[in-house]
């Protein structure tokens, strides 16, 4: 599970359509396979991916905030 999730991270630093590629084919695993640890593992996923583009979206605003008020 772990290293599911770490590649969840690494994918989601890939940028917004890999990640939607990577969901599209954990739905696909999961309607093959069934199974309810996977389903939770997806939900943890998602979840992690979405605060790491939130992290970035936050980051890289301060950093331009920051930037201009040192050009002031």
């Amino acid at each position: 599970m772990t290293s599911s999730l770490n590649m969840c991270k690494i994918v989601s630093r890939g940028g917004l359509r890999r990640s939607y590629a990577f969901y599209a084919g954990m739905e696909a695993k999961l309607m093959e396979q069934d199974e309810i640890p996977m389903i939770n593992m997806l939900f943890a996923c998602a979840g992690l991916c979405a605060l790491e583009i939130w992290q970035d979206m936050f980051f890289s605003t301060w950093v331009k905030m920051v930037q201009k008020s040192a050009w002031l």
